[in-house]
């Protein structure tokens, strides 16, 4: 995996492949990105440029049997780690060497991963996640022995705020002084869910979102029809694995917009049994459908906003064919009332992000955000 084959978060002479390419790489380093964002391929691309035996500049060749290696997932000098849950029979001592050939064969497919998708590829869905202290016992093992290439070992940490305090712990000693020339990559998509004995010890890289258009241009390259492509850029938040995951549900995008539309007539109206009624129908959609539907809404404010002042935009509700007036929405973004809609969009994501009652997030969002409606009226 090539960066110059993913979506440009990152330019090829940023500061941190330019680093690497001089040799000055950090044994520790903590990628953090919004799940489904690139941040797990870059770890990728990362360790190919590292293992390559011909790179290209900041880039790796992308044709050497080491880069075939890590493109088909079986390079020996990489080890993955990521969450998973015990099932019946399993022992309790269970590792991800147990799990590996599920995991390999799903992030051969997920190069951009949703903790989801993963759940139903172990057949788990109902169950929670985590990275066990025997987990850390099987990584230092794996980064304690020789090189099978004779050059680095890499560790890829996928969702380290999955690992319990007991894990985190086994692992500080080889955070702080892998054995060899090893080098750890830690993806988190919650910065703040990771225990700050690991964080603190991580040189940390924050990877952006990816532009809306450029996502849109990665999604048409794919294959997807253009008004799909655009409809899933708007709901995704700039996340590739979210907007193919979109791509795949199409008819996920226009309940985004009729949800949006119900939310706000029943706000603007400021109908208690509507509001009820809505919160109650969406209470049932899983988390990353709700997810997906404030990182929609917040989307369309960043379209109002530029329908409002006559800026290049796109329109949802025309795409997806449903009734809503766009520009009448944007007459309503004034700045105190679009600062209060974002705030509110945000708080209700992070709340859903932490598994908080849904029913209740929904509800108070559309409460509150009548009365932001209706706060210069």
């Amino acid at each position: 995996m090539q960066f110059s084959s993913l979506p440009q978060t990152l330019s090829l002479d940023h500061p941190w492949l330019v680093a690497a390419a001089a040799g000055k790489i950090p044994h520790a380093q903590l990628l953090v990105g919004s799940e489904g964002s690139a941040a797990f391929a870059l770890a990728v691309a990362y360790a190919q440029r590292l293992l390559c035996s011909s790179p290209l500049g900041t880039d790796s060749c992308g044709q050497c049997a080491s880069c075939v290696q890590v493109q088909h997932f079986t390079h020996p000098d990489i080890h993955f780690s990521f969450p998973f849950a015990r099932k019946e029979k399993m022992s309790k001592d269970v590792d991800c060497d147990t799990l590996l050939r599920e995991w390999l064969a799903f992030a051969l497919t997920n190069t951009y991963p949703l903790l989801f998708d993963w759940m139903i590829a172990q057949g788990v869905e109902n169950k929670q996640l985590s990275i066990p202290v025997y987990e850390s016992r099987r990584i230092v093992r794996k980064l304690s022995m020789k090189s099978y290439s004779g050059g680095k070992k890499i560790a890829i940490l996928w969702m380290p705020e999955k690992f319990n305090e007991a894990a985190a712990n086994k692992l500080l000693k080889t955070i702080e002084e892998p054995e060899g020339d090893a080098v750890l990559l830690l993806i988190t998509h919650d910065e703040e869910a990771l225990l700050s004995t690991l964080r603190s010890r991580c040189q940390r890289l924050f990877i952006p979102p990816v532009p809306r258009d450029t996502l849109t241009d990665f999604l048409k390259n794919k294959g997807i029809p253009h008004d799909i492509a655009m409809l899933a850029s708007m709901n995704a938040g700039g996340s590739p694995g979210v907007a193919l995951q979109l791509c795949e549900n199409p008819e996920i995008l226009k309940e985004n917009t009729a949800s949006f539309a119900l939310c706000l007539r029943a706000a603007y109206r400021r109908s208690l049994p509507d509001m009820f009624a809505w919160s109650d129908a969406h209470s049932s959609w899983v988390r990353e459908r709700q997810k997906s539907f404030f990182l929609f809404a917040l989307e369309t404010l960043r379209d109002g906003l530029a329908q409002k002042h006559q800026l290049p935009h796109g329109d949802p509700f025309s795409l997806s064919g449903v009734s809503f007036s766009f520009p009448g929405f944007a007459q309503l973004l004034t700045p105190p009332v679009l600062v209060s809609m974002a705030e509110l969009f945000e708080s209700a994501l992070r709340d859903i992000q932490r598994n908080a009652n849904s029913k209740i997030v929904l509800f108070d969002t559309c409460l509150a955000l009548s009365n932001a409606l209706h706060s210069t009226r």
